[in-house]
């Protein structure tokens, strides 16, 4: 027997949402969709554009519907507590963190700036500056030292191939999607094949590989303890 389905999958209409921002949404939305077909950068540049703008409207808008709701709290109460429903979610953050001397953060970037400390300090800090070289070790079957490290275009065009274009971009906002349909192009994996073959000869590489965008994860145990919290790059 078939179950009926009594679930309503319409669109939840915003109470902000004006004619204007439907269009800014469909534009954003047609946006992305040319970039599906055509990931080049410009599509891409001209998708986040288009993304940044939407989300501006739809934050002042939002802003602006607040506003109004509580300026008529006193004369009618049901609009602002319909809003809090609708809004009330689980919402799990990184609460004020412990700083080690008994005293807790006060605000977000201070927050910041301690789980940042307690993230470095479970590394290895490594100095900047050409790569160590590896020393060699006496093994009895084989003496060998790998002294170079070989880079070929079709090593690079199968990397650049099985990239997956579902992860999100990092500081350099260079898309995988970007990256995989540059794969076909020639002279851009014979200009990355290049680049890796000089990081590898100068023991160097670009700055922007050593950054990341870092999100706390809470693990378990006391929340307050910036050691309980994991990073997510």
């Amino acid at each position: 027997p078939k179950i009926p389905f009594t679930g309503d999958s319409r669109p939840v209409k915003l109470p902000w949402s004006t004619s204007s921002l439907k269009r800014m949404k469909k534009n954003k939305e047609k946006a992305w969709k040319e970039f599906d077909i055509s990931p080049t950068h410009e599509q891409l540049y001209y998708a986040l554009t288009r993304q940044r703008l939407y989300e501006e409207e739809e934050h002042r808008l939002k802003l602006g519907y607040e506003r109004k709701i509580t300026s008529i709290l006193k004369i009618s109460c049901k609009p602002f507590y319909a809003y809090l429903r609708n809004k009330r979610k689980l919402k799990t953050s990184v609460p004020f963190v412990s700083k080690g001397d008994g005293t807790r953060t006060q605000c977000a970037s201070e927050s910041a700036e301690v789980l940042a400390n307690a993230f470095s300090s479970v590394f290895v800090n490594e100095p900047l500056g050409p790569l160590p070289k590896l020393q060699a070790y006496n093994v009895k079957r084989s003496q060998a030292v790998l002294d170079e490290i070989f880079f070929s275009t079709e090593d690079v065009k199968r990397e650049l191939s099985s990239l997956n274009i579902f992860k999100s971009c990092g500081p350099d906002n260079v898309h995988p999607k970007l990256l995989k349909s540059l794969a076909s192009d020639n002279n851009f994996v014979e200009a990355v094949t290049k680049l890796f073959i000089k990081c590898s000869e100068t023991g160097t590489m670009p700055a922007i590989w050593k950054e990341a965008s870092v999100v706390a994860l809470f693990k378990s145990g006391k929340k307050t303890d910036p050691l309980n919290i994991d990073q997510f790059h």
